[in-house]
């Protein structure tokens, strides 16, 4: 039996590559007076903030300077969720499943996304940020820490994510990955679950504790 279904945030939850990516490039930009370097940029949602600084060799002054710039370039940006999240959400909610998020943002930058999640955030059991966990995905820590207090076995949660590294995560902690690929642009992953619109995780799940009933 489904108990809880976890999510990613940004390219499944929320809508951000675009935005997050035009306000990080204009933001480097002004900060270095060169263009961000596409091996940074084109994993800039899957690293953790620190890890993306750490390729970029800043300094504490430089990664000031560019957190004021990218708060300021970001705010112009229009950020939302998926078409269907929400509904998906509230429905899961009402079966009885426990939600929860594991996300590569730490506890501030999870904030940045206050506005947009005010209305549904109540919803959630648990919210995993990676200031809170032992190693970031693809660890499994987080995942393991969520099972623990949520007191779950691994059969009973479902990881939704949109990344390689959300795959291992699920596959290092044992429990069901599915690819939220109702982004326009993401590659293939070889998994047994493939989402192509939200509700397919509500199908998923009535599925799986139809037949475990």
């Amino acid at each position: 039996m489904i108990k809880a279904v976890i999510f990613d945030v940004d390219r499944t939850l929320v809508d951000s590559k675009k935005p997050e990516f035009n306000s990080f490039k204009k933001a480097y930009f002004e900060l270095k007076k060169e263009n961000v370097p596409e091996y940074v940029l084109n994993n800039l949602s899957n690293n953790t903030t620190k890890k993306t600084y750490s390729l970029l060799n800043l300094n504490s002054d430089e990664i000031s300077k560019l957190n004021h710039y990218w708060d300021i370039y970001l705010k112009a940006e229009n950020i939302d969720f998926f078409e269907g999240i929400k509904d998906l959400l509230i429905k899961l909610k009402k079966e009885g499943i426990s939600l929860g998020i594991l996300t590569s943002r730490n506890n501030d930058e999870l904030n940045e996304l206050k506005d947009i999640f005010e209305d549904v955030y109540n919803l959630f059991d648990i919210v995993m940020t990676v200031d809170k966990i032992y190693k970031p995905k693809p660890d499994p820590s987080g995942l393991n820490l969520i099972k623990e207090k949520l007191n779950l076995n691994s059969d009973e949660i479902i990881y939704v994510g949109d990344h390689y590294n959300d795959m291992l995560c699920s596959k290092g902690a044992g429990v069901i990955f599915g690819y939220a690929k109702w982004d326009d642009d993401l590659p293939e992953l070889d998994t047994k679950y493939v989402f192509e619109k939200p509700i397919d995780v509500l199908n998923l799940v009535n599925e799986i504790n139809y037949n475990n009933y």
